[in-house]
């Protein structure tokens, strides 16, 4: 069985063509549990009435009607519903691709049984992104945002690469990431990613197997990694803002290496580096870049990597 977790808030516009692409997937084997965030616009009828569309005990709407403000501490209090073999994340603004549980779980089962159902597994796919109407804007997210397809903790570190939409995640993993606090993430999918690569395995599909939406609302958007408005936009946002995202991840990394100490201590490579990068909260430009330069642990492209050493 396998456990799609959709948190949603405020998506009257895009969240019942998502459910429907879901309740369309060619492989049935899933139960849906979705949360809304306390929206105000008229989601949660949509989702009240979305659920009964589907097979009994196929799709529940959880109760709680508390407003937790972010996507992290959502999708963590749907993870601790999930009692299934897999659990997946869905976001209330995409299309998932009618093969995407198929596909999924036929390459999941292949690596547990190459790895072993007791090693933590995560993976995830590439997307196609479109505007808010549905036009393609790229068929490859990776492409467009010039992005390696190899989940190396190094670079995880540092830049997420796996999108949390298209995650997921075997039970071992789930019972991994559950020991986790949303209030220690810099965002859920960048935090499973590296947990998941220190102590299991994190693989890439090629295939684009969600339509991955933009629009005015978007938490987190793509954006053409070469496009010159990109690069003007990060430039002006300036030293400040650039190291006040660093200053977050160095803590994220602080607190996966606190929470997972003893089942890090098997993994002495990773738990030194994860250690090291998490300690550089108070480190001085030159101790971060002997950090970095150590353990390599660099952002994705040549301008990125300069900027970081320039601004750390």
């Amino acid at each position: 069985m396998i456990d799609i977790l959709l948190a949603a808030y405020q998506g009257e516009e895009y969240v019942e063509e998502q459910i429907d692409s879901i309740k369309n997937q060619s492989m049935q084997d899933f139960r849906l549990i979705i949360r809304d965030d306390a929206s105000s616009d008229g989601t949660r009828d949509i989702l009240d009435r979305k659920v009964k569309e589907f097979d009994a005990n196929q799709a529940f709407l959880l109760s709680d009607t508390k407003h937790l403000g972010s996507a992290s501490a959502s999708f963590m209090r749907l993870l601790s519903m999930s009692h299934g073999d897999y659990a997946m994340f869905a976001d209330q603004d995409d299309l998932w691709s009618p093969y995407k549980l198929e596909m999924m779980s036929e390459k999941m089962k292949k690596l547990e049984w190459k790895y072993g159902k007791a090693t933590p597994i995560l993976i995830h796919t590439d997307l196609q992104v479109i505007d808010a109407n549905g036009n393609v804007l790229a068929e490859s997210f990776y492409k467009m945002q010039k992005l390696p397809m190899e989940d190396n903790l190094n670079l995880l570190l540092i830049q997420n690469t796996v999108t949390g939409c298209t995650i997921m995640m075997n039970k071992s993993a789930v019972n991994l990431l559950k020991k986790s606090r949303a209030e220690d993430m810099l965002m859920h999918d960048h935090y499973a990613a590296i947990l998941v690569a220190a102590l299991g395995k994190v693989i890439f599909m090629k295939e684009p197997l969600v339509r991955y939406r933009q629009h005015g609302d978007n938490s987190v958007g793509a954006k053409s990694a070469s496009s010159p408005k990109e690069l003007l936009r990060r430039l002006l946002a300036g030293k400040a803002a650039f190291q006040k995202m660093q200053q977050a991840s160095y803590k994220q990394a602080d607190a996966i290496y606190r929470t997972y100490a003893n089942e890090l201590a098997a993994n002495k490579n990773a738990a030194e580096m994860i250690k090291a990068y998490g300690s550089l909260t108070f480190a001085t430009g030159r101790e971060k870049r002997k950090v970095f330069k150590k353990y390599k642990i660099y952002k994705n492209g040549l301008w990125k990597r300069e900027v970081q050493k320039i601004w750390c």
